[in-house]
């Protein structure tokens, strides 16, 4: 009886340490998992600004390109303007 008494104490004691141990391991990777999700959602936000800021540069050199497109045509005009002028004048 004493013997079964002492080897049931160990089984409870063994037992014990076995579920605090994964209960303090578990905390340990809530804890790191909490800390990981913080970092990755840091990382997401930088990257959807950095996705929000090549879009807005994108957009101001679709419009340069736009405007430099305009300019051509103009000096393009111009240029067969006076060519057409120099044909007048011989």
């Amino acid at each position: 009886m004493k013997t079964e008494a002492i080897t049931i104490l160990a089984l409870m004691g063994v037992m014990v340490t076995f579920g605090v141990t994964h209960y303090f391991k578990y905390k340990q990777l809530k804890r790191y998992y909490k800390r990981e999700v913080k970092k990755n959602n840091e990382l997401l936000d930088s990257i959807v600004e950095k996705d929000e800021r090549i879009n807005v540069l994108s957009n101001q050199l679709t419009d340069m390109f736009q405007e430099d497109k305009r300019k051509n045509a103009k000096i393009l005009a111009k240029n067969q303007e006076i060519q057409q002028l120099k044909e007048q004048a011989k």
